[in-house]
């Protein structure tokens, strides 16, 4: 059965509880997924049970934009795998860019987060990508490729374990200009050999997402599904209109 192409909305920090709501209202009323289609909402902590009451209903999944790596405990400001799954949540964005510049998350943070959601039965999105300055310097590949294999570093995948490595060059994100589906394309293809390198191609075939993020839109996301490496997308700013993201997800078809 071939994979279903997967939509990540992050909506980031841009939302306050109530207009989390009303978009989530909205796209459970206009957006309905095909078969082989897979949307899942990323609000903030603060919206996450809100949310859920309204997508929980409809065919619309529920994700959190980080993850702890304790149950519980006296770690101010965090939250659990255990609260994530109370709250209906699937899937979880873990090294996300920002998280590594703003709260300066390391490579071994974000190994401790890969092993945690998959632990409690959620799907972690591990986001890699450079810098434009590690792209200026040429070292692109080899940044991605370390980033990717100090996730994974020690993670063993069952038969039920789902995960997804979403490529987004920093220096995209927010620019409103995506990289061009060529370099997004040959970067997936150097992630998914480093895949091969530690599991096998059935596991990567059936349980491995790989994904681009960064100013994805409906005019050109027709032309970044244009390669069959390409198996979903993280969308950020055209996430956050319910027309926009409609207009996103029915142009990739």
């Amino acid at each position: 059965m071939a994979k279903k192409k997967l939509f990540f909305a992050n909506w980031k920090m841009s939302l306050l509880p109530n207009q989390a709501v009303e978009l989530a209202e909205a796209m459970v009323d206009k957006i309905k997924p095909r078969a082989d289609q897979a949307i899942c909402l990323l609000p903030s902590f603060s919206a996450l049970s809100l949310v859920q009451t309204v997508a929980g209903k409809s065919q619309l999944q529920l994700g959190a934009q980080d993850i702890f790596w304790q149950e519980h405990g006296a770690y101010t400001g965090e939250e659990s795998a255990l609260t994530l799954r109370e709250l209906g949540c699937s899937s979880v964005l873990v090294g996300h860019s920002e998280r590594r510049q703003y709260c300066h998350e390391t490579d071994e943070m974000v190994n401790k987060k890969v092993k945690t959601c998959l632990e409690h039965g959620l799907q972690p999105i591990i986001c890699v990508g450079e810098t434009f300055e590690e792209r200026k310097d040429g070292q692109k590949d080899f940044i991605v490729m370390q980033q990717l294999e100090k996730a994974l570093s020690g993670v063993k995948l069952t038969k039920f374990d789902r995960l997804a490595v979403a490529y987004e060059p920093v220096w995209e994100i927010g620019s409103g200009q995506a990289a061009l589906p060529d370099e997004v394309w040959y970067t997936l293809q150097v992630l998914k050999q480093l895949l091969l390198n530690q599991y096998s191609p059935e596991v990567v075939r059936d349980q491995i997402w790989l994904l681009y993020g960064g100013s994805v839109d409906a005019d050109n996301i027709l032309g970044l599904f244009g390669h069959p490496v390409l198996e979903g997308v993280l969308v950020g700013g055209s996430s956050l209109s319910v027309d926009n993201f409609n207009q996103l997800i029915q142009a990739s078809s």
